[in-house]
């Protein structure tokens, strides 16, 4: 029994010894920079601070962008604006609203809308409670498919 108990303590300890070498292999093979960078910091001491000249691109949280509004779309909807030209996607209410959809009306005009309700009253209550404190000139606007009711 002693023999059995010594062999597998040994054969245990060489697994162990194996998997972390096959580990440090893994790394330089998948990316010689973090091997140098490894051996960087195990020449340079271990209280010694490295700076990376690393540059990011920040996009806003709120960069959204309005879709075409769907020609067989039927029901209510908020109209939070409408424009002469297109509005650029940086705009207030592009940031304060998701899910907006732009029409492009008869006259040449552009009305940014947010779709999405069952019924009248439904949109009725969206506008009053969330959206006249932000966009005091929206209104609801029905439509029946794709055609928009004066």
């Amino acid at each position: 029994m002693k023999t059995i108990v010594y062999s597998t303590g040994v054969l245990v300890l060489v697994c162990l010894f194996n998997i972390n070498v096959i580990a440090q292999a893994d790394i330089s093979s998948i990316d010689p920079m973090a091997s140098s960078i490894q051996r960087q910091l195990e020449t340079e001491g271990e209280n010694e601070t490295i700076d990376y000249d690393i540059e990011f691109n920040r996009v806003p949280g709120y960069f959204r962008h309005h879709k075409k509004l769907s020609s067989y779309f039927s029901g209510y909807a908020i109209e939070l604006t409408r424009s002469d030209l297109p509005l650029k996607r940086n705009y207030i209410l592009f940031e304060r609203f998701g899910g907006i959809q732009v029409d492009r009306l008869k006259r040449g005009s552009f009305s940014y809308l947010i779709t999405g309700f069952r019924n009248q009253k439904a949109a009725k209550k969206h506008l009053q409670k969330i959206v006249k404190p932000q966009a005091p000139e929206s209104r609801i606007v029905q439509y029946v498919r794709g055609k928009r009711k004066v």
